[in-house]
C-alpha cells in the first residue's frame, strides 16, 4: 500500500441508482446524493419499467441527474445498464428506497486516495427498522478494530465478512474496471445479487478499503424490497453451492466455508423469524456439515412445534444463565 496515494483528480464517481415504482422513496435518495460534501460527478437513474411517478419526480431534477428508462429486467439489469452508462473511473451505487449519509462519498475517495492499490472500498451503514425509525450501526467500531489491524483496509475480505464486517450496496466503491474482469451481475439472481458480486470481487482483489464510521441508511420492511419478494431456499442453496465451488477454482475455499456457514445461519433465521419455513429442513439436512449441532436442533424444533419452540428455547436460555451465574457465584476458581 502506498501511503501517499493517487492524486485527487484522477477520481471522478458515477451515483448509479436503480429504480422501479420508487415515487415514494426516491425524492429522498436523490436527495441525500446531492447533499454530499463531495459531489458525484454524475447521477445516473435507472429506470426499470415504473409504471408510478417515478419518472416525473427523476425529471423534475433537471440536468442534475441523467435519466434512463429500460423495460423490466430486475435490479440486477438496471445495475448492469448503470455500470454501462455510467462515464466515471468509479461507481457508487444507491438504492432508490436508501440514502447516503453527507459523508459518503468524501470519506470512502480518501480510503482510495490513501490506498493506490485498492479497486473497492465500502464502510459501515445504518440499519434502519422503517417501521419504528430506529437505527442501529451494522459494524461495531471496536470489533473493527480489531478485525483490521487499526488499518483502513482488510488485507482479505472474505475473512472481515465472516467476522460480520459485510460489504452493502449503498456504501460501496467500486473501481468500473473491475467489472469488465468480474462480469456484471447475474440476471435472475434475485437474492443476494450484491453478496455475490462481492465475493466474486474478493477472489481476485482480497483487499478491500473500509471506513467505520456509518455513511450511509439501509431502509428495512419496505413492501417492494427484493430482499422481502424473494424468500426461497432453493435460491439459498444455489447461491451457496456456486460459491463453494467457485471459491475452491479460485484457491479460497478454506476462507470461504465459515462465510458459507454465517450466510447460512443468518439467512434461515431471517425466514424462519417470519415463518418461512417450507424445505427449511431439507436445506439443514443438504447443508449438515456447515452448521453446528445446537442450530440444527433449534431450527428443526422451531419448524416441527412452532407454537412451543419460542417458550422452550426461551427456558432453557434463562436455565443456562441461571446455571451460570450459580457457578461462577458458588465454584471456587470459575472466576
Amino acid at each position: 500500500m502506498s501511503e501517499k496515494g493517487v492524486t485527487r483528480d484522477v477520481i471522478t464517481i458515477s451515483a448509479v441508482m436503480p429504480a422501479y415504482n420508487a415515487e415514494k422513496y426516491i425524492a429522498r435518495a436523490i436527495d441525500s446524493v446531492l447533499k454530499q460534501r463531495r459531489q458525484p460527478d454524475e447521477i445516473i437513474v435507472i429506470d426499470d419499467g415504473s409504471t408510478d411517478g417515478t419518472a416525473e419526480i427523476v425529471n423534475g431534477y433537471g440536468d442534475k441527474v441523467r435519466y434512463v428508462y429500460q423495460e423490466n429486467g430486475g435490479e440486477s439489469a438496471a445495475r448492469n445498464t448503470g455500470i454501462k452508462e455510467a462515464s466515471c473511473d468509479w461507481i457508487a451505487f444507491l438504492d432508490s428506497d436508501d440514502e447516503w449519509l453527507e459523508g459518503n462519498l468524501e470519506m470512502l475517495e480518501d480510503v482510495i486516495l490513501s490506498n493506490e492499490n485498492l479497486v473497492w472500498a465500502f464502510g459501515n451503514f445504518y440499519n434502519c427498522d422503517c417501521r419504528t425509525e430506529t437505527r442501529k450501526a451494522a459494524h461495531k467500531s471496536k470489533m473493527v478494530d480489531t478485525a483490521s489491524g487499526g488499518k483502513d483496509f482488510f488485507d482479505n475480505y472474505l475473512v472481515c465478512f465472516r467476522e460480520g464486517f459485510h460489504a452493502w450496496t449503498g456504501s460501496n466503491l467500486i473501481k468500473k474496471t473491475v467489472f469488465d474482469e468480474v462480469g456484471l451481475y447475474v440476471l435472475g439472481q434475485h437474492r443476494g445479487a450484491d453478496t455475490d458480486m462481492w465475493l466474486r470481487i474478493a477472489y481476485q482483489w482480497p483487499e478491500v478499503g473500509y471506513e467505520a464510521t456509518p455513511l450511509a441508511v439501509y431502509h428495512k420492511g419496505i413492501e417492494t424490497s427484493v430482499s422481502s419478494i424473494y424468500r426461497n431456499f432453493d435460491i439459498i442453496s444455489e447461491m451457496i453451492d456456486k460459491h463453494l465451488k467457485l471459491s475452491a477454482e479460485k484457491g479460497y475455499g478454506a476462507d470461504f466455508v465459515p462465510c458459507a456457514s454465517g450466510m447460512l445461519g443468518n439467512w434461515i433465521r431471517d425466514m424462519v423469524s417470519t415463518g418461512d419455513t417450507e424445505g427449511l429442513l431439507e436445506t439443514i439436512e443438504r447443508f449438515d456439515s456447515l452448521l453446528t449441532w445446537r442450530f440444527k436442533k433449534e431450527m428443526r424444533l422451531r419448524v416441527k412445534h412452532p407454537r412451543i419452540a419460542p417458550i422452550a428455547l426461551a427456558l432453557t436460555s434463562s436455565f443456562k444463565k441461571c446455571n451460570r451465574f450459580l457457578l461462577d457465584r458458588f465454584v471456587p476458581g470459575r472466576k
